[in-house]
């Protein structure tokens, strides 16, 4: 059974739920570059072409899941030219609007848990937020955000560094005393 054409929010709608880390959205535009590449240099490219363009091209594996899942339901108007470049503008328009924003963070998080930050921190900024993750095993525990001049600390090491500070006040004032 043949699907609707898919429109081409449907498919942005998406590919940008996927994206939240820096790294995916800039992998899905290279991937989806070097797909309109491929795409471009053939008139009329047929499903198996785009099946290999696909595997050639896409090392997103969500991204891989998306375009074969839209190839098998019939959906070929997401492989037209015109509507990867709308796609790659769409994209490019996400990294330049979006608010990027360093998360470090002592282990992984599973992509359930950065999404839950990510969903967090857009109904707070009310804004597209891409995350640069990086993982400090110094912090111990806990998180610390960074958005332009904004840092908010709230890792173990902060927190133990905050009482040794406090205890040698105390120790300072105590010996005056």
């Amino acid at each position: 059974m043949k699907k609707e054409p898919i429109e081409k929010n449907d498919i942005l709608d998406k590919i940008s739920a996927l994206i939240y880390r820096k790294n995916t959205l800039e992998i899905v535009i290279i991937n989806l570059s070097a797909f309109k590449k491929k795409v471009d240099r053939t008139k009329k490219p047929t499903i198996e072409k785009i099946k290999e363009y696909i595997a050639e091209t896409i090392t997103n594996a969500n991204l891989k899941q998306i375009f074969m899942a839209e190839l098998e339901a019939g959906n070929f108007d997401v492989f037209q030219t015109q509507t990867i470049t709308s796609l790659l503008a769409k994209l490019n328009d996400i990294a330049a609007i979006g608010t990027v924003i360093d998360l470090s963070l002592p282990l992984p998080l599973t992509d359930t848990d950065l999404r839950e930050i990510v969903d967090q921190l857009e109904e707070k900024l009310h804004t597209k937020i891409i995350l640069d993750l990086k993982i400090d095993p110094s912090l111990l525990g806990g998180i610390v955000i960074k958005k332009d001049n904004y840092i908010f600390d709230a890792s173990l090491k902060n927190h133990l560094k905050n009482y040794e500070n406090e205890w040698v006040k105390s120790l300072h004032k105590a010996h005056k005393i």
